[in-house]
């Protein structure tokens, strides 16, 4: 089954797009975000290509919206080779950041390594379910006293190793920052 990629890019450029076809992916093109969120919803792509100089909603915002509704894998193409730029996309939920001008060569590499680390993604989190059951039941499996001491921890903004549940109700599984909670 052939990999679909979306371009959101008010300039299309057709050498890209024949050099991912001719690498086996389905290419769905949009112009603009609202319509590459119409594409979105029809063709469920394996990954988003966005240009920041995209029109309606520029690139770097359609990055920020389309990371709180899903988290495919995102490429933004930019102009801009700062590291304030590079730094400004991965705050903002991209996956991969790439310069402008490139080649058909370096688009396609980068596509088959960030498809290729999210199917290891993929593939971990069905492992994880195969042996625990779905990630949400691990809720169920965490002690009233581990609870009390995430909850304790939360109270100081410590640092916990391990599997936390945050009053937020969240699942958190390995070492992270924990923020004090703002209600009580």
């Amino acid at each position: 089954m052939k990999k679909k990629v979306l371009i959101m890019s008010e300039t299309i450029l057709n050498d890209d797009i024949l050099a991912l076809e001719a690498s086996g992916f389905e290419v769905v093109t949009a112009q603009n975000y609202p319509q590459g969120l119409e594409k979105l919803d029809a063709t469920s792509p394996d990954l988003v290509i966005i240009d920041e100089m995209l029109p309606v909603v520029n690139g770097w915002e359609a990055c920020s919206r389309l990371r709180e509704i899903s988290d495919i894998p995102i490429i933004l193409l930019s102009a801009d080779q700062s590291g304030q730029a590079v730094a400004r996309a991965i705050n903002r939920g991209v996956d991969t950041y790439i310069f402008k001008p490139f080649s058909s060569r370096e688009l396609e590499a980068r596509v088959n390594a960030l498809l290729r680390r999210y199917q290891r993604k993929v593939m971990v989190m069905a492992e994880v379910e195969k042996e625990q059951g779905p990630i949400l039941d691990l809720i169920d499996k965490i002690t009233d006293k581990e609870t009390s001491l995430n909850i304790n921890i939360e109270d100081i903004g410590g640092r916990l190793f391990g599997r936390s549940l945050s009053l937020s109700g969240r699942v958190k599984i390995g070492l992270g920052t924990l923020k004090r909670p703002t209600n009580y």
